[in-house]
């Protein structure tokens, strides 16, 4: 088994037969709609988010097929797939010995980590560069937007030994508090005549898979930006470099225009009329914003009491299925049971 292959079995683990195949394509290529926001929340999905960008429909349904031709998981006609007793047992076995994605912040810090390495492995490289009397020399970065904000933190900083240092010992005290093997962001770094292995030639070295190094690569990255917004007076020049001030909520475009509108206090039907859409859709914003902000309130929608039913019946069947969930609370919405699933998060 692949670990691509055994990530997708560990999600279809987590969704329990509760959700489409396609919905775990979804979260692991990142698509920023209310159904996967809400998935990732409702079945412990948050560390595989946007982890697998480059994951399209073709792939992926060569995947599946694979899983369930090795007798792995089954699947139904409406797509929707539980793993076998066989598949539980593999799957157990399979991260008995491989690294296993835990601790992800990807909804919360999303692309910034990527833009923090890019930004840091250019910096090192000119810094490098720039303390060897080197001028000329092809960036590792070749992004036009990296580029012209490292040049801009760079004229900040006109002494190259001094942020060198400074840089370099904020970087040792960081990766010194990390359990992973820091070498698994260090030997990627290119400075002075010294060019960084790729993730395939690391993933090699490292006798791992591809997607399995990439998976402890993005995990090493969350915990270095969670250590340094963590502890920020400790690191100001990293702090700088992750730009903690831009990291956001993963509110679609759409949903955020709507949770301004709550804001100034219009109803849900008014926002409707405003926005010219469907009121459904202004459901799956305000389900959506339900996720992503603790303090917004659900009092204009549904009662405490309504929400302790919804967590009631939920552990005494043990599913999140709406249409099971609503045969028990029949006075309820479906908009409202998914507010409390929602509100309940990760409890259940």
């Amino acid at each position: 088994m692949s670990y691509l292959q055994a990530i997708v079995l560990l999600c279809l683990h987590h969704l329990k037969g509760e959700r489409t195949i396609y919905s775990v394509l979804h979260i692991l290529n990142g698509k920023k709609s209310s159904q996967s926001i809400q998935d990732i929340h409702l079945f412990q999905l948050k560390p595989f988010f946007g982890t697998v960008p480059e994951l399209y429909r073709d792939k992926y349904n060569e995947i599946i097929e694979s899983l369930v031709k090795e007798n792995l998981v089954t699947l139904d006609t409406d797509f929707f797939a539980k793993l076998t007793t066989n598949g539980e047992k593999k799957l157990t076995q399979y991260y008995e010995k491989h690294f296993k994605p835990k601790q992800l912040e990807n909804v919360h810090f999303g692309s910034r980590v990527y833009t923090f390495w890019r930004r840091l492995s250019l910096i090192i490289q000119c810094l490098s560069n720039l303390t060897n009397k080197e001028k000329s020399f092809f960036p590792i970065q070749r992004n036009p937007d990296i580029q012209r904000w490292v040049k801009g933190f760079l004229r900040e900083f006109p002494d190259s030994n001094k942020i060198s240092i400074q840089l370099y010992n904020e970087l040792f005290q960081l990766l010194d508090g990390q359990e992973e093997d820091p070498n698994i962001l260090v030997l990627r770094l290119t400075g002075f005549q010294d060019v960084g292995l790729t993730d395939i030639q690391l993933a090699h070295q490292l006798e791992i898979d591809i997607y399995e190094y990439r998976f402890r690569f993005i995990t090493f990255l969350h915990n270095l930006a969670n250590g340094i917004v963590t502890n920020k007076t400790d690191f100001p020049i990293l702090s700088r470099i992750l730009d903690h001030s831009e990291i956001q909520s993963v509110f679609t475009l759409s949903t955020e225009k709507t949770y301004h509108l709550l804001k100034r206090g219009h109803t849900l039907q008014e926002i409707s009329v405003l926005r010219n859409l469907k009121e459904s859709t202004i459901e799956d914003h305000i389900v959506e914003i339900a996720i992503q902000d603790n303090n917004f309130s659900l009092v204009n929608f549904i009662s405490n009491e309504e929400i302790e039913n919804v967590d009631k019946v939920v552990k005494d069947i043990g599913s999140k299925k709406l249409k099971s969930i609503r045969i028990y609370l029949p006075n309820l919405t479906y908009f409202q049971i998914r507010l409390a699933l929602a509100k309940l998060g990760d409890q259940n």
